[in-house]
């Protein structure tokens, strides 16, 4: 599937979530007890799927100037995995993420590239709105995340990948791995399946989330498996990502 029909998806299920998260805001509005629909504990996991942004500058002047690309890496990657966090004592959370990245495969002139990841963090989060089964909360996660690229040989003759031979009709793979910190903004609204409680919340969970992960210090690309390459500079892995979740969970109301 390519991305631009991911791109329809992504946004068929935003105005969805849009539309029925105002919808459930004014409803709950009205049934709302002040101090009855503040969250003490519980949790939610859900699936999320959403976009991340820039690859890294450093890995596209590699390319540059190792004569491979011949245009521009591509200005986003499609995100999907799970998320879910814990809340206790009222205003704490402990979050948890774990993602799938793919980018849409670069043709060049002499090659044709493939590029993607995967990773998972674990952090704390603090509630700074909770009300009309609404959350909203920043977190701040450390984890661990892997990229990997891919390079075929399409040209009748030897290319270089700094200082690395591809022979014709062969590829070359490479990736590296890093721990990064992610910083993000999480917005959940629960659509409750209890309206009639008021010790209890449950149902169908919709979240939105917005952050930027940056990798500490820097690496350089490895032949999967094998030795790093030399000729090139090092990288790391930085992006900005906004992504749409939905899922379930249940909390006790103070």
């Amino acid at each position: 599937m390519k991305l631009n029909k991911f791109s329809f998806l992504l946004f068929l299920l935003t105005a969805v979530f849009f539309f029925d998260a105002s919808t459930a805001h004014a409803q709950r509005k009205k049934r709302f007890v002040r101090g009855q629909n503040r969250y003490s504990f519980g949790g939610i996991a859900m699936f999320s799927a959403g976009f991340s942004f820039d690859f890294g500058k450093t890995f596209q002047q590699n390319l540059e100037k190792t004569n491979l690309l011949h245009g521009s890496l591509p200005p986003f990657g499609f995100n999907i995995g799970g998320t879910g966090y814990l809340l206790f004592a009222r205003n704490f959370i402990i979050s948890g993420t774990g993602y799938l990245l793919n980018y849409q495969n670069t043709i060049n002139k002499s090659n044709e590239m493939e590029f993607g990841g995967y990773g998972g963090s674990g952090g704390l989060g603090y509630v700074v709105y909770s009300m009309h089964d609404m959350v909203l909360y920043p977190a701040v996660e450390v984890g661990y995340i892997s990229r990997y690229h891919t390079i075929r040989n399409t040209a009748d003759s030897l290319i270089h990948y700094g200082d690395l031979e591809i022979p014709m009709e062969s590829k070359a793979e490479f990736e590296f791995s890093q721990i990064y910190v992610d910083l993000s903004i999480n917005f959940t609204q629960l659509m409750r399946f209890n309206f009639t409680t008021t010790d209890g919340a449950s149902g169908v969970a919709f979240g939105v989330s917005i952050g930027y992960s940056m990798g500490l210090g820097d690496e350089f690309w490895k032949i999967k498996g094998g030795e790093s390459v030399s000729g090139i500079d090092p990288t790391k892995a930085n992006m900005l990502y906004i992504k749409l979740s939905f899922g379930g969970g249940g909390f006790f109301i103070k």
